[in-house]
């Protein structure tokens, strides 16, 4: 019964009755007509891109001008009542013709290239004619929502009064889009995504007539990356079949479709929920070293996160609520990868961001370190101070301590001195340790590097570092206190002693700061790097 001269496994065993349909749901609503004698004149099949829509309307086709219906459908166009339909038997002229896409019984109509107003002219103008061929016109019209609102417009009218021998099936895969009085002219039968048994009973169909060998759990996996679509399943099938010779491996399934060992995200699933940002951000880069697509592999990551929430949710788990927080930052994560020319750069700086946010604690209080219990420091505001050269600064800081004894929660208030020991070196010696300053930033963060490689410090007042950033975008980004604190600490590091930083914006043909002009910090007056970075900070 399948045609085995064509090209592609889902055309060779596409379904030729409805009984052999693989989607159940759709299976039981098209056995109505069998059973009652009763069809409409236009329908409307939604559902995912393939799960059978059009190989359905060719079978409805097929039903309604196969010879062994004739005499019924003879009833039909007296007035009569029709009893029962059968199978198309798929061995008449008819049936033949329409398996091969030849007869002008069953007429299809691509929307998506034919949209225009005058398309459903022409359309119109031929279904006023009588049938060519068979008994009905069915004519199909596949992802009928790209038509325009002109296009729309002129079929309504048709589907209103259509003739006795035309019968219309409008496929789509966004009802959304279709005007709601198309929809309610229309009989609708809802195709759903194919569940894992479906997609195997469709897939083992190739593997008994192409004689292929399965290892055990590969068919299981082609199912799953197909996503509910019988066309994807068996084009992936079929290519596992031509790359090794017609005997499939389940490893080579998994490599195939990035199921692998490289794309396992149980461990960077963990780190997340432990805001473990340098570990995670160790772990992204390990697999971009392993070549792994990271939109895959955070495709990945949402699928575990949905797993997850529904058994936090069936164990009553008090995991849920932050699993509900990662889900849309991952989904958003990935919408920005697609969009930037730095996609991985964009994975790496939101998924660190993410272990970066706060817990619901507010922003001064995030670093606050416990003295004795009923006690908390508090740094109520920074005190600005002039500092000499390699000065011991003693820096005004309140401790507010609370003693539970007291009834009235009485607050004491004492005044103490902490010594900070500020950078007092020159510009020259960041200058000469500049590079060194960028490497010890690069592991913090990589696109904090890359801004601060379009910047450069012009000079050295009092403890002080004044940057100077020739974007405005750049500069409001390096002044936020996320980053800013990443900078300062790094820099303490490499100068060995603390420094604050101050950020300033060039003037247009000029520097604010410094008369000289070399280009220190390998700063790139370039708009890709403004959009780059709009990119990754965008959020």
């Amino acid at each position: 019964m399948y045609n085995k001269t064509a090209m592609s496994y889902y055309t060779t065993y596409r379904p030729q009755t409805i009984e052999e349909l693989d989607l159940v749901k759709a299976r039981q609503a098209l056995s109505a007509i069998l059973t009652s004698g009763k069809f409409a004149q236009t329908y409307l099949f939604v559902g995912p891109k393939g799960t059978g829509k059009t190989s359905s309307a060719r079978i409805v086709a097929k039903l309604l001008n196969c010879e062994k219906n004739r005499k019924q459908m003879s009833l039909r166009e007296k007035g009569e009542a029709i009893s029962k339909l059968v199978e198309p038997c798929n061995e008449c002229e008819n049936c033949q013709r329409i398996t091969r896409g030849s007869s002008l019984a069953c007429l299809e109509m691509d929307a998506a290239s034919n949209r225009g107003i005058d398309d459903i002219r022409t359309l119109r103008e031929r279904i006023g004619l009588a049938p060519a061929e068979g008994v009905v016109t069915v004519y199909i019209i596949d992802e009928v929502h790209m038509l325009t609102t002109e296009a729309f417009n002129a079929l309504l009218k048709t589907l209103e009064e259509p003739p006795k021998h035309a019968v219309f099936i409008l496929c789509t895969t966004d009802p959304q889009k279709i005007p709601g009085t198309v929809v309610s002219r229309c009989t609708q039968i809802q195709f759903t995504k194919a569940t894992n048994e479906e997609l195997l009973h469709s897939l083992n169909k190739a593997v008994v007539g192409e004689k292929l060998t399965v290892e055990d759990g590969a068919l299981e996996l082609i199912a799953l990356h197909a996503d509910g679509s019988f066309r994807d399943g068996m084009k992936m099938l079929e290519h596992m079949a031509m790359q090794t010779g017609g005997k499939i491996l389940l490893d080579q399934v998994k490599e195939a479709t990035s199921y692998g060992e490289n794309y396992e995200v149980e461990t960077l699933l963990s780190l997340l929920l432990e805001r473990e940002a340098k570990a995670v951000l160790a772990e992204i880069l390990a697999r971009e070293e392993k070549g792994v697509d990271l939109l895959t592999l955070l495709k990945r990551l949402l699928s575990e996160v949905r797993l997850k929430v529904i058994a936090a949710v069936e164990q009553n788990s008090g995991e849920v609520k932050e699993l509900l927080e990662l889900a849309p930052f991952i989904d958003t994560t990935a919408s920005q990868m697609k969009l930037s020319v730095l996609p991985d750069a964009v994975c790496e700086a939101r998924l660190v961001l993410w272990c970066d946010k706060s817990t619901g604690i507010p922003e001064e209080k995030r670093s606050t370190t416990p003295l004795v219990q009923g006690q908390t420091r508090v740094v109520r505001q920074p005190v600005k101070t002039e500092v000499a050269p390699q000065a011991k600064v003693k820096v005004p800081v309140k401790i507010e301590t609370k003693h539970e004894e007291v009834k009235k929660e009485k607050e004491i208030v004492d005044e103490v001195e902490l010594e900070i020991d500020f950078f007092g070196g020159q510009l020259d010696e960041v200058m000469q340790k500049w590079q060194a300053i960028l490497a010890a930033v690069r592991p913090l963060n990589h696109s904090l590097e890359a801004l601060l490689r379009s910047a450069r410090p012009v000079a050295v007042d009092n403890g002080i570092l004044q940057i100077e950033a020739f974007y405005k975008f750049h500069k409001e980004q390096l002044e936020q206190d996320r980053h800013r604190r990443k900078l300062e600490e790094a820099m303490a590091q490499v100068l060995g002693s603390q420094i604050r930083l101050e950020f300033l914006l060039a003037q247009k043909g000029g520097t604010s700061g410094n008369k000289k002009d070399d280009n220190v910090s390998g700063a790139v007056e370039d708009d890709s790097l403004v959009k780059a970075a709009e990119e990754i900070f965008g959020n």
